[in-house]
């Protein structure tokens, strides 16, 4: 008897899991996914049961959370673990909730070592503005991960700064690495001078040996900022979280119907559905790489919008338009509104100097 199948860290990559009996004898099977338990009873054919469960699975693994405050430096989450057992054998695996194209030949434990779970490109544009984030994962016994930020300013030599050591087994390490945050860290480092980019990279302790650029660096060139410019936080297809910025057009639209009763021959409003939606245009998608990003953003099933105070709103994308042809000017264009409808803006008033015409 055994049990085949679970085979893989990332949950959209579970493949059929056959569960291999000496006879054709009905058998309850029971599935769970950390604190979730389900129990099926299944016969056999030819002395094997073929599950497919990979949706299942992935619908039980919790979504969590991006990073909403500036002063966290990091924080951790246990990986979800997920069992099998037909009441003899019993299969064990941790999973990451996420995936990639299944055409992929991966090395997984040596993908996941290596890098940042992160379709960014390797040196991508971000903003004081904007927030962002980046995830390891401590999977099996005894990884140590020990992150370093390396800061590049105008004149200054660059600064190396600690991230955070990370020894747990079994966790997700998600890294608060918004360019708001490299600068209070040079400041702590009594460095004054501007910042034009960084690289956050690591090493990685296992069985004995050390890795470098383990994993290997991400790099953040600070750009400009505009007012014009939309920023998004998402989570990935690999489990954490992404940011992307919106350089095109962004334009607000309302739509809704009234609610109204008519009492006594007179007809009044008791209500309405208006909704305020926004419809943004990504700007010119310069690579295949940058389409990708977006296309992952669109996929996405939990995201957020950073606002201007730099509080992040959960969203909801309704329509998208993501043609890329090559060798040509792209852009995708998509609507979203928020999941919490607000009651309106408040506006600060303050004191006015007398008037003169």
């Amino acid at each position: 008897m055994a049990i085949t199948g679970l085979d893989t860290y990332f949950s959209m990559n579970i493949e059929d899991i056959i569960i291999t009996r000496g006879n054709n004898n009905s058998v309850t099977i029971t599935l769970t996914v950390d604190k979730f338990s389900i129990q099926f009873k299944m016969k056999p054919v030819a002395q094997k049961i073929i599950l497919r469960l990979r949706d299942c699975i992935n619908n039980l693994i919790e979504t969590y959370l991006p990073i909403f405050e500036d002063n966290v430096t990091s924080s951790t989450r246990p990986i979800p673990r997920v069992s099998i057992s037909d009441g003899t054998t019993k299969v064990e695996r941790r999973i990451i909730n996420g995936g990639y194209n299944p055409q992929t030949t991966l090395d997984e434990d040596e993908f996941i070592r290596k890098n940042f779970l992160t379709w960014r490109p390797q040196v991508a544009y971000t903003f004081y503005e904007s927030r962002e984030q980046l995830l390891v994962a401590n999977v099996g016994e005894a990884m140590t991960r020990r992150l370093q930020a390396r800061i590049y300013f105008k004149t200054h030599p660059p600064l190396e700064i600690s991230m955070g050591t990370f020894s747990q087994n079994n966790i997700l390490a998600r890294v608060n690495v918004s360019a708001l945050r490299m600068k209070e860290r040079a400041t702590a480092a009594k460095v004054e001078d501007e910042i034009v980019a960084y690289d956050i990279y690591g090493s990685t302790d296992m069985g004995g040996q050390t890795y470098d650029n383990s994993p290997f660096p991400q790099r953040f060139i600070i750009g400009r900022s505009n007012a014009g410019y939309s920023h998004f936080v998402f989570q990935n297809t690999l489990g954490g979280f992404d940011t992307v910025t919106a350089f095109g057009v962004r334009k607000s639209t309302g739509t809704g119907d009234a609610i109204t009763a008519t009492i006594g021959g007179a007809e009044s409003e008791v209500g309405n559905d208006f909704e305020e939606s926004w419809e943004v245009n990504t700007g010119n998608l310069g690579t295949e790489q940058e389409a990708n990003l977006w296309r992952s953003f669109l996929r996405s099933t939990n995201r957020y919008v950073i606002m201007p105070d730099g509080l992040l709103n959960r969203i909801v994308v309704s329509e998208y338009k993501s043609e890329y042809r090559r060798h040509e000017v792209n852009a995708f264009t998509f609507i979203y509104h928020y999941t919490q409808h607000d009651n309106g803006n408040v506006w600060q008033k303050q004191a006015l100097p007398d008037f003169i015409g």
